[in-house]
């Protein structure tokens, strides 16, 4: 005969509760998103292709770029969704509750200095260290600034890319220093809660960064940090745009 007796525990166990909602730009209203998207380029930003890099494959709007990301938040903000922070990325993966591995993801900008090896670059970092400065912050090769490309909106301009960032009023500025060019190549497998990452000599995940100018931050394919200087612009089909609601 089966006995009943009183557990000595309640339960509480270290419980993995989702504290965002996440997607890619699938779905329903995939198309029609790309649809919008497509068209306020060709309308405000003269179909500029530095920004018309997204592409619809039948299942999922692919292709990513800063530029892109800033543009897909100004349409859905109003809608309450926006593109994920570094933060969310590293919920997202803690959490499994989107496949990150094998594409990468586009996530922030990292100010240093005004002057960049790639000199397609330089404008806007010079611009953009001119509008950090206003905010009272001294970007530099040892103070590295990471503002997450929802504190951006989307202007043209004279200068190769035809567009520039300018900084919303609601922007957060992070101070980054494990950016700084010592760093690159060293692993971690763990990351603070900004999922900057946390060095570990035998962490299977790997940071790459640079000491000078402007650099996008992203995840790529194997879950590496990425934040060093190149075309702003570049955009393949393993890019994907992620979506926080809320």
């Amino acid at each position: 005969m089966e006995t009943k007796t009183k557990s000595k525990f309640k339960g509480n166990f270290n419980w993995r509760v989702p504290n965002i909602i996440a997607s890619f730009i699938e779905g329903a209203d995939a198309e029609a998103f790309l649809e919008e998207f497509n068209g306020l380029a060709d309308v405000d930003y003269k179909g500029n292709s530095n920004i018309k890099v997204l592409a619809y494959d039948g299942n999922v709007v692919a292709g990513s770029n800063p530029f892109a990301v800033v543009l897909a938040n100004q349409i859905l903000r109003p809608m309450g969704i926006r593109t994920a922070t570094p933060a969310d990325l590293g919920r997202i993966l803690e959490s499994s509750s989107l496949p990150l591995r094998r594409q990468y993801e586009d996530a922030s900008l990292v100010v240093r200095t005004d002057k960049c090896s790639y000199d397609r670059n330089t404008p806007l970092a010079q611009d953009l260290v001119k509008q950090v400065r206003a905010r009272g912050i001294e970007p530099s090769t040892k103070n590295h600034i990471m503002i997450p490309l929802t504190g951006f909106d989307l202007t043209n301009a004279d200068n190769q890319y035809g567009l520039a960032f300018q900084l919303r009023n609601d922007v957060e500025l992070f101070e980054a220093p494990v950016l700084i060019g010592k760093n690159n190549n060293k692993r971690f497998s763990k990351t603070d809660d900004r999922a900057l990452p946390i060095f570990d000599e035998g962490g299977e995940r790997r940071l790459y960064t640079q000491d000078e100018g402007l650099s996008w931050l992203c995840l790529d394919s194997s879950l590496y940090v990425l934040s060093y200087g190149g075309d702003l612009a570049y955009s393949d089909g393993d890019g994907r745009v992620v979506l926080i609601r809320g």
